[in-house]
Formats: C-alpha cells, sequence, structure tokens
C-alpha cells in the first residue's frame, strides 16, 4: 500500500486467485469489492487477470472494474499473431441477442 502514495501508480492489478473465487468465496468477493473502491478513490484503474467466465466479467464491471485479461478474451498466442487478433476481435458477447461489446 506504501507504494500507491510513493510511486506514480496509474493501474492496480486484482489477482487471478481472487478472480476464480469471485461470488462463491465472501473473502474473494470482499477483496475485489475493496480494491476497485480503492482504486476508484485514488484515480487509479483497474484490470482483473484471469476472466474466464462471462459471468466474471459482469461481476466486474458492475462493480466498476475498467479491463480484464484472461481466456474470455483470448488464449496466449505469439506476438506475431497479436495485430490479427487486434484487427478481427469483436469483444465478448455479453447479451443474449448475439450484440458485442469490448471488455
Amino acid at each position: 500500500m506504501t507504494h500507491l502514495s510513493k510511486f506514480p501508480v496509474s493501474w492496480l492489478k486484482i489477482d487471478q486467485s481472487f478472480i476464480r473465487e469471485l461470488g462463491d468465496s465472501p473473502d474473494a468477493t470482499a477483496i475485489v469489492k475493496a480494491v476497485i473502491g480503492l482504486s476508484r478513490s485514488l484515480g487509479i484503474q483497474v484490470v482483473a487477470e484471469g476472466v474466464e467466465t462471462l459471468d466474471q466479467w459482469r461481476e466486474l464491471k458492475r462493480r466498476g472494474c475498467d479491463l480484464a485479461q484472461g481466456y474470455l478474451i483470448a488464449k496466449p498466442m505469439s506476438a506475431d499473431r497479436v495485430p490479427h487478433f487486434m484487427r478481427t476481435w469483436q469483444g465478448v458477447n455479453t447479451r443474449s441477442k448475439g450484440k458485442q461489446a469490448a471488455c
């Protein structure tokens, strides 16, 4: 926590171990909520690591999470595949009617 006031931090990352248990573990859910709340209070953006399900992303987004990384977005890929991925990625289908929304 000391680093948040001593260094120019612009992002906080929520570890995948908390994301994995989001909604199932009251402790993990409380930590996710606290990190997002702290980030908002300090004007820092937050990224969630290890987001694998749409339910996880919806819960994170509802709480104010800015970005997600994980298998929901894409599986690991070689650097030479990234430009193609970025050109063709259409977001994560967040609605049952097929509309796309970027994570």
